[in-house]
């Protein structure tokens, strides 16, 4: 199923569970809305995991983050800095896809309960930044943010 809209895209990509799926979201032809492009960005981010050759991985790999960064450059939303959150804290270090860390969590700390996000989505997207492998301090300071409802 093709997203049509940015509710449809964001939940396409929650349930990604194939490098199927990952081109679905990556051929998507939406208008060129910031946040849309963070989400191909993200996908095209992760699917060079699906790929053979180094140079292919990586070359793929810059190309989804350079959409991610262009998208939060166009307009810096608590969405498109938890996608570059989400790649960032998956990403190998080797990579050097790292540097934004620490201000991507304080930003989405500060802005996540301001967003015009529904709770569904903010709750989401905290859960998944908790459950990343990364810096035990930094997830705990996210625990606070689950909603409750």
């Amino acid at each position: 199923m093709l997203a049509q809209s940015l509710e449809q895209i964001r939940t396409d990509f929650h349930k990604i569970t194939s490098k199927y799926e990952l081109e679905k979201i990556i051929n998507l032809n939406l208008k060129n809305e910031s946040i849309s492009t963070a989400y191909i960005g993200s996908a095209e981010a992760m699917f060079a995991e699906y790929l053979f050759l180094p140079t292919s991985k990586y070359a793929t790999f810059k190309k989804g983050i350079a959409k991610i960064e262009q998208s939060i450059h166009t307009q810096k939303e608590c969405e498109n800095v938890y996608l570059r959150l989400l790649i960032q804290l998956n990403t190998p270090s080797f990579l050097g896809y790292n540097q934004n860390i620490e201000s991507d969590l304080l930003f989405f700390k500060n802005n996540i309960q301001n967003s015009k996000l529904s709770n569904y989505w903010k709750k989401v997207f905290i859960t998944n930044i908790l459950k990343t492998e990364h810096d035990a301090v930094k997830k705990a300071k996210l625990d606070q943010l689950i909603l409750h409802e």
